[in-house]
């Protein structure tokens, strides 16, 4: 019996020493799900950031397309109505006309495959609850929503730095 307490007063011993030990690390594994999920979320915020950036750049782009391909679409109008307006068209004229119409079709596949791109990115930045609509307003939720999760990642970084540098050892 005497040796049943001993062994028990020890295992209380061994109990009441390990349990910071144990405490920290449930907090530690606590701390490092914490920190994985917002990592995580800071990543899906910058994918969006970088989603919003790609659509105002493609945007741009698309409308000088179009323009360049309005553009093109007169000048192949007016070389239309010149080779109309010839008895005898000459080579040159006929050249400029089909480099024309090849630039216009070029311009045309372009303009097109790009409003399929913006159209794709609409679409994704819908589904991330950002409107196109008001771009300078979304990137400046979002620009928010980045920094606070940042924040949050180095706080996180900090306490979990701070707990293992004041375990005994």
């Amino acid at each position: 019996m005497a040796r049943d307490l001993k062994l028990q007063v020890v295992l209380q011993g061994l109990n009441r020493a390990s349990k910071p030990f144990r405490e920290a690390g449930r907090s530690a594994i606590g701390l490092g799900r914490d920190l994985k999920a917002t990592r995580a979320e800071l990543k899906g915020l910058q994918a969006q950031q970088s989603d919003l950036s790609s659509f105002r750049a493609l945007k741009g782009q698309t409308e000088q397309t179009g323009k360049a391909m309005q553009a093109s679409r007169e000048r192949v109008r007016q070389l239309s109505q010149q080779l109309r307006d010839t008895e005898a068209p000459t080579k040159a004229l006929n050249q400029q006309f089909q480099r024309a119409i090849r630039e216009a079709t070029s311009l045309k596949a372009k303009h097109a495959e790009q409003q399929r791109e913006l159209q794709g990115l609409r679409g994704k930045l819908s589904a991330a609850g950002i409107s196109t609509a008001q771009l300078g307003q979304a990137e400046r939720d979002l620009k928010a929503k980045v920094t606070a999760a940042a924040e949050s990642c180095a706080l996180s970084d900090a306490v979990i730095a701070s707990n293992t540098s004041t375990l005994p050892i």
